[in-house]
């Protein structure tokens, strides 16, 4: 029986942040694979872990560069209101090594404070978890998902049961 490998990387910040950004790596699909992360025609971008996105978005910037074409129109819900916006498919790497192939983005012309948000199309195929402690805020991203994850809530209820 061979052991489930996990990919996970924790990212670390000052203070309590209002986004989590990191890098990740954009290409046009099915270029990338686990073995040969790093390719020529792969793009270092800057990404938001959104939660309240459903779906990821890229930015038309790199739409261009890529020369992606689009695969269909879906409405999405924007702080302005109801738009049609294209879609695309991607390979996109994150800071754990991981690739996740011919992932459906939404195109968004309106998109400014980064290069791509990461909703959670992307954020629920592993665990995630934000900490705040000692003055820092802590983020962590973990694929594939464990089997038995740690509920940090469920640990505090516990203790809290305990000291009364």
């Amino acid at each position: 029986m061979s052991k489930k490998q996990y990919f996970a990387f924790k990212a670390e910040a000052d203070g309590r942040v209002k986004e989590l950004r990191t890098e990740a790596f954009i290409t046009f699909p099915s270029l990338l694979d686990n073995r040969s992360f790093v390719d020529k025609n792969v793009i270092k971008i800057s990404a938001i872990w959104d939660t309240g996105a459903t779906n990821s978005v890229i930015t038309q910037k790199f739409i261009d560069e890529l020369g992606l074409k689009p695969t269909g129109i879906v409405p999405t819900f924007t702080a302005g209101g109801i738009k049609n916006c294209p879609t695309y498919y991607i390979d996109l790497g994150l800071p754990n090594r991981i690739v996740i192939p011919n992932l459906v983005v939404t195109g968004n012309d309106q998109l400014t404070s980064c290069d791509m948000l990461i909703g959670m199309d992307v954020i629920c195929r592993g665990d995630f978890a934000i900490a705040n402690a000692k003055g820092r805020t802590h983020f962590s991203f973990c694929m594939p998902p464990h089997d038995t994850p740690i509920c940090l809530y469920e640990k505090t209820l516990k203790v809290n049961k305990r000291a009364k």
